[in-house]
Order: structure tokens, then sequence, then C-alpha cells
């Protein structure tokens, strides 16, 4: 087993189910063992910090130059989640906002070490606005999974709301039309988790990555932070 660690933090266990599927595979190619961990919900903004912070602890604990990273949906903050105002999406672009969203949490998480002089190694991502927006990358595969490979056109459309090349990132419209909502007014039966029976997993398991990160800049963006981050590292 690696001895060189990353270690994501998520919502629950649907973004843990897919990013195994999809990233298990990925570290250990590149010498990294992956480990996810759920908030099992309840992401206010200051247990999102306060959990990062203990996270990283754990982790240098386990492993000296572990990575720490997250991986939160952007879609569905509010007051009531205690999230900081940085404006709706509709306001700025999206990379934009997911940047000042990432910023501000590492500057969070940084103020818990600011004393101790310690490295910190954290990098943080937001998606926007939902996990399932990756799915949108691969419509064909999506209708396939449902074995209903007709309705390709269908979500190829529904994906059409977004603009640009970062159209499955900035899939959302409303709460009716964020992309898990777009998908479910598609599919009906669609099913979250991360169970052999959760479509997410599914889809996960039989996804290209590397298409994925082509559709999705800003994920595939936060990925090379941490393969850069991984090579600097020192080698045991």
């Amino acid at each position: 087993m690696s001895n060189r660690l990353i270690s994501i933090l998520v919502e629950g266990p649907t973004e843990a189910g897919v990013l195994r599927a999809l990233l298990q595979q990925y570290f250990a190619d590149r010498d990294f063992r992956m480990k996810v961990t759920s908030l099992n919900g309840n992401v206010k903004w200051d247990r999102i910090v306060r959990e990062s912070v203990l996270l990283i602890k754990e982790n240098s604990r386990e492993t000296p130059n572990a990575i720490t990273a997250t991986f939160f949906d952007y879609y569905g903050r509010s007051a009531k989640n205690q999230w900081p105002d940085f404006g709706a999406p509709a306001n700025q672009p999206v990379a934009t906002l997911a940047r000042g969203v990432e910023t501000s949490l590492e500057e969070e998480v940084n103020k818990a070490f600011s004393q101790g002089g310690a490295q910190i190694r954290f990098i943080p991502h937001v998606q926007m606005h939902e996990l399932e927006a990756l799915f949108f990358a691969q419509p064909e595969l999506l209708a396939e999974v449902f074995e209903q490979p007709e309705k390709k056109d269908e979500l190829e459309a529904s994906r059409a709301g977004g603009q640009g090349k970062l159209a499955c990132e900035e899939i959302n419209d409303s709460p009716r039309t964020a992309p898990s909502k777009r998908i479910e007014a598609i599919f009906s039966a669609y099913k979250k988790g991360s169970g052999q029976r959760s479509h997410a997993s599914r889809f996960a398991q039989r996804a290209s990555l590397e298409v994925i990160r082509k559709e999705c800049p800003l994920f595939s963006a936060w990925l090379e932070k941490i393969e850069a981050m991984g090579k600097a590292i020192p080698q045991p």
C-alpha cells in the first residue's frame, strides 16, 4: 500500500461513491491511496471549515505529507447553511464564483494553522452547481445506465442550457432545473447513493475520466492542482 495519501471531504454518500469510482485508480496510478470522508449532510460553512481542519490534523498524524481536499456542491447553499454571500451565479462567471468560494474556504482553514507554522496541503473544490453536472459530459452513457438509450437526445437538449466551454458546469437555472432536477425530469427513477443500485455510482463506474475532464475544466483543474502538489512532495 502506498504511504502517500489524498483524503477528500465530501457532503454525502453519493459524492463518496462517485469519487471512489472515478478517481480511485487515477490516484493509484500516481502512487496515492485515496480516502473519502463524508459529512452525511449538514453542510454549514463553519462545519466544513471545522471538519476540514480536523481532517488535515488526522491525516498528518496518519501520513506525513498527506494532501487533504474537499468536494462540495455550491447549488442549494443559502443563509440557512451560513455560507458567505458570494453573489448569485447568474451575476458572475462560474469560474469566478467557484474561485471565490474556494479561496474563502482555504483562507478560513489556514487561519487555524497560522500560529503553528505547519505546511498545509489543502486543495478545496466547489462543484458548480452539482455533482450531477459531471454526468452531462457523457449523455449517451447516462442514457444507457438507465437502459433508455433513446433518451440521449433529451439529455443533450437539456445540457444545452449551458453556454461556452463550461457548459456542463454552468447547468443551473433554478431549483427546478439544477443538474439533478434535469436528470429526474427525464428519468424519474434516478437513484442517488453509493450502492450498486445507485445510478450515480453505476455511471461513475463506466464513465471516462478523460471525457469528463475535457467537458468540465473546473473539475479538471482541481485534479491538476492535486497532481502538481503530489509531484512536489518529497519521495519517502
